[in-house]
Formats: C-alpha cells, sequence, structure tokens
C-alpha cells in the first residue's frame, strides 16, 4: 500500500531529515518512545504529535511550511504524511524510520505494563 501510494505521487518519502531548518519535523511516535528513543535532532525543533492525535492538534503546524513525518520503522510516518496531505500541508515521510537511520534498537511501540495477577 505504501509503495502504491508513493508510485502513485499520493505521498512524498524522504531517505534523510532535511537540512533546511525551516522545514518542520513532526515525531508520530508515542511520548515513551519518544523519551526513550529520542530523533537526534540536529538543532531543529522536533514536535511530537502522535498518530491518533494528529487530526486534533493540526493547528500546531504552519501550514505553509513543508513538514516531515518520521516515526520508529517508517509506517506511522507515513499514515502521518498521508494525513496531513490531505489537510492541505506539503508532507514527506520518513523511509525506514528511526531504527533505519539512527538507531536500531529503537522499538516501534512501547513496552506494554505489566498484567495484574
Amino acid at each position: 500500500m505504501a509503495a502504491c501510494n508513493t508510485r502513485d505521487g499520493l505521498v512524498d518519502p524522504v531517505d534523510e531529515l532535511p537540512a533546511d531548518l525551516s522545514i518542520q519535523i513532526v515525531d508520530a511516535r508515542p511520548p515513551a518512545l519518544v523519551q526513550s528513543y529520542p530523533l537526534p535532532s540536529g538543532g531543529r525543533t522536533v514536535l511530537n504529535i502522535p498518530l491518533a492525535q494528529l487530526r486534533s492538534r493540526l493547528g500546531e503546524l504552519d501550514r505553509a511550511r513543508p513538514v516531515v513525518t518520521v516515526c520508529a520503522l517508517g509506517k506511522t510516518s507515513y499514515f502521518a504524511a498521508r494525513i496531513l496531505a490531505l489537510n492541505g500541508f506539503q508532507a514527506k515521510s520518513l523511509t525506514g524510520g528511526i531504527r533505519a537511520h539512527f538507531d536500531p534498537r529503537s522499538p516501534a511501540k512501547p513496552p506494554a505494563a505489566p498484567v495484574a495477577k
């Protein structure tokens, strides 16, 4: 699905974080993952907006500036970029996510809470 949508021009992938500091970076991972495995920002401001909150927090982003979405593996950032594009943003998704580019130990989701016995 992601490959077809890339081919069809519905999402624009990038293979590295842009050097341009005016481009907005949205980390679509849950806060627990962002705290445990922070994105090396290189001086950029990175806004953590988990995918589930993205639609309700669109007002925190500047529609006049491009956005690159990031997650652990690339799937969530793909969905985030699609949501942003459908809402009028110029959005791109970092392929492969943090695990491919920065930290191979980065999990895709936070550990489950222990089950009470």
